[in-house]
């Protein structure tokens, strides 16, 4: 399976966190048994996001300001 670009990755976390925020705000609202399985799916769409953007940075690699020099390794 060929690698993401780093750039759909971002755009495929943004879409999971909103995902996420969507799923534990609706958890939020209910309650009872719509409430458990909201909140769970919340938790894997978190999940999820937080894994892409795990992946991301560490493709992207360390932050470096603006016009501080690199690492040349």
């Amino acid at each position: 399976m060929p690698a993401i670009d780093p750039t759909h990755k971002l755009s495929l976390w943004g879409a999971a966190h909103a995902a996420a925020r969507d799923a534990e705000r609706a958890a939020a609202r209910e309650g009872g048994q719509a409430c458990d399985e909201l909140r769970h799916r919340a938790h894997v769409l978190r999940e999820r996001a937080d894994r892409l953007h795990r992946e991301v940075y560490l493709e992207l690699g360390p932050r470096h300001e603006p016009g501080a020099p690199r690492d040349a390794s």
